[in-house]
Protein backbone atom coordinates (compact mmCIF):
# COMPACT_ATOMS: atom_id res chain seq x y z
CA UNK A 1 0.00 0.00 0.00
CA UNK A 2 1.25 3.28 -1.05
CA UNK A 3 0.16 6.96 -1.09
CA UNK A 4 0.00 10.53 1.09
CA UNK A 5 -2.40 8.87 3.99
CA UNK A 6 0.25 5.99 4.32
CA UNK A 7 2.22 6.42 7.19
CA UNK A 8 6.14 6.30 6.89
CA UNK A 9 6.83 3.75 9.79
CA UNK A 10 5.79 2.44 13.40
CA UNK A 11 6.33 4.89 15.80
CA UNK A 12 8.58 2.77 18.06
CA UNK A 13 10.08 -0.46 16.67
CA UNK A 14 12.12 -0.19 14.31
CA UNK A 15 12.66 -3.52 13.20
CA UNK A 16 9.42 -3.90 11.93
CA UNK A 17 8.58 -0.99 10.43
CA UNK A 18 12.50 -2.07 8.52
CA UNK A 19 10.38 -5.17 7.45
CA UNK A 20 7.12 -4.19 6.10
CA UNK A 21 8.00 -0.72 4.45
CA UNK A 22 10.49 -0.70 1.87
CA UNK A 23 10.96 2.31 -1.03
CA UNK A 24 7.53 3.91 0.60
CA UNK A 25 5.38 0.96 0.15
CA UNK A 26 3.81 -0.54 3.20
CA UNK A 27 3.72 -4.83 2.97
CA UNK A 28 0.16 -5.15 4.56
CA UNK A 29 0.43 -8.90 4.90
CA UNK A 30 -2.40 -9.44 2.77
CA UNK A 31 -2.52 -11.92 0.73
CA UNK A 32 -4.20 -11.03 -2.76
CA UNK A 33 -5.58 -12.13 -6.61
CA UNK A 34 -5.61 -9.46 -9.28
CA UNK A 35 -8.39 -10.75 -12.16
CA UNK A 36 -7.91 -9.70 -15.73
CA UNK A 37 -9.75 -6.35 -15.08
CA UNK A 38 -7.37 -5.13 -12.30
CA UNK A 39 -9.97 -6.16 -9.53
CA UNK A 40 -8.06 -6.99 -6.56
CA UNK A 41 -9.35 -9.78 -4.40
CA UNK A 42 -8.34 -10.05 -0.66
CA UNK A 43 -7.49 -14.21 -0.19
CA UNK A 44 -5.92 -14.70 3.23
CA UNK A 45 -3.30 -12.40 5.66
CA UNK A 46 0.44 -13.65 5.64
CA UNK A 47 0.04 -12.98 9.08
CA UNK A 48 -2.99 -13.84 10.96
CA UNK A 49 -2.39 -11.30 14.19
CA UNK A 50 -3.05 -7.66 14.65
CA UNK A 51 -1.28 -5.40 17.40
CA UNK A 52 -3.74 -3.18 18.73
CA UNK A 53 -2.97 -1.35 21.67
CA UNK A 54 -0.36 -3.69 22.85
CA UNK A 55 -3.08 -6.14 22.70
CA UNK A 56 -2.85 -9.15 20.20
CA UNK A 57 -5.58 -9.86 18.27
CA UNK A 58 -6.59 -12.55 15.78
CA UNK A 59 -9.17 -11.85 12.79
CA UNK A 60 -11.01 -14.66 14.00
CA UNK A 61 -11.40 -13.53 17.05
CA UNK A 62 -12.96 -10.59 15.58
CA UNK A 63 -15.11 -12.21 12.92
CA UNK A 64 -16.74 -14.19 16.06
CA UNK A 65 -17.83 -10.95 18.40
CA UNK A 66 -18.97 -9.28 14.70
CA UNK A 67 -20.98 -12.66 14.18
CA UNK A 68 -22.28 -13.01 17.41
CA UNK A 69 -23.68 -9.54 17.22
CA UNK A 70 -25.14 -9.14 13.42
CA UNK A 71 -28.21 -11.10 12.32
CA UNK A 72 -28.09 -13.49 10.18
CA UNK A 73 -28.90 -11.81 6.64
CA UNK A 74 -25.98 -9.43 7.48
CA UNK A 75 -23.19 -11.97 7.48
CA UNK A 76 -20.60 -11.08 5.05
CA UNK A 77 -17.26 -11.86 6.30
CA UNK A 78 -15.33 -14.28 3.99
CA UNK A 79 -18.06 -15.04 0.87
CA UNK A 80 -17.60 -14.08 -2.42
CA UNK A 81 -20.45 -11.92 -3.33
CA UNK A 82 -20.45 -10.84 -7.49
Amino acid sequence: MKGPSVTSGYFRPPELTAERFHDGWLDTGDIVSIDKDGYISILDRATDLIIVGGFNVYPQEVETVLNSHLRENEKVLGENRH
